[in-house]
């Protein structure tokens, strides 16, 4: 996946869109950098460090473009979703509306 940004918002491309791609790159759009962020908990059995991550595709309405989309801008945990809200879904992530938003929240309550 690819994640350009026009310094107003975001635009999440699959990697095989070159066109689309460089289209929008052509408008005065770049690359987004942010690095994904998992959070990291300790494994009770051999006590190393892993990243716990959430199938958001569980969720209906939820994609594999959308889970991905999520998991890159590093929301992998409920705990991480509960703590982004779901105003900043519906406004940050395209295809995230008011509706889906609310329904990935009630997931993360679960």
């Amino acid at each position: 996946m690819v994640v350009l940004t026009n310094g107003l918002g975001r635009v999440f491309l699959p990697d095989g869109e070159t066109g689309q791609i460089e289209s929008l790159l052509s408008n005065g759009y770049w690359v987004w950098q942010k690095e994904p962020i998992a959070p990291v908990i300790p494994d009770p059995v051999s006590n190393e460090e892993t990243a716990a991550a959430v199938d958001w595709t569980q969720v209906k309405g939820v994609s594999d473009e959308l889970a991905a989309a999520l998991a890159f801008v590093g929301l992998t945990s409920k705990a991480a979703l509960l703590e982004y809200g779901a105003e900043n879904l519906a406004k940050n992530i395209p295809g995230i509306g008011k509706r889906r938003a609310q329904d990935l929240m009630e997931f993360a309550r679960e």
